[in-house]
């Protein structure tokens, strides 16, 4: 499992600075924990931060599973200093849709994506630059696939149609940067 991986590059490269990886799941933690890493169970509506505390804040591919995505946001903004900077990582509705009509479902449309990130941004911040990432997702087997749409739909996953080998699906990522 890779949960924290991305927190503990980060402070690997930068030994001088404080980095702290939260989660809402307790078994997410416990593994960023394991690294290394601060870690907290904490919900990002709700950040157990003071203001202006954080030079930069990032979220990796999870906004998009947050139910009240305006008020997370203004709670990024809070625990920020003035000229802070916010990274938020998401898919676009295209990511991995043909593995997604393969199993006869249909391309997501979620609440921060590609398409819909910057709207959501820029009630919060006054800067927002996007780049978009055409990325490739390079499935090794049918049961990887399978696990996959597990995490997600697991009707969709038993609806995948057996293939063998390895198969490659278009992704795409965005980058928000935020101020």
């Amino acid at each position: 499992m890779r949960t924290g991986a991305f927190a503990q590059r980060l402070a690997a490269d930068n030994p001088e600075t404080r980095v702290v990886a939260i989660d809402q799941s307790p078994q997410m933690v416990r593994l960023a924990a394991e690294r290394g890493l601060e870690a907290h169970r904490a919900d990002v509506t709700a950040l157990p931060f003071q203001d202006a505390g954080f030079d930069v804040v990032t979220a990796m591919w999870m906004l998009y599973h947050v139910a009240d995505l305006p008020r997370a946001l203004a709670e990024v903004r809070r625990v920020l200093r003035p000229g802070g900077l916010f990274v938020a990582v998401t898919n676009g509705n295209r990511h991995l849709a043909s593995l997604l009509t393969d199993a006869g479902g249909s391309p997501f449309r979620t609440s921060f994506s590609s398409e819909n990130g910057r709207e959501g941004l820029r009630p919060h911040f006054g800067r927002v630059e996007q780049t978009d990432l055409a990325t490739r997702a390079v499935v090794p087997g049918h049961g990887a696939a399978v696990d996959y749409l597990a995490t997600f739909d697991s009707n969709l996953a038993a609806s995948l149609p057996w293939f063998e080998g390895t198969r490659e699906y278009a992704g795409a990522t965005t980058v928000f940067v935020a101020r």
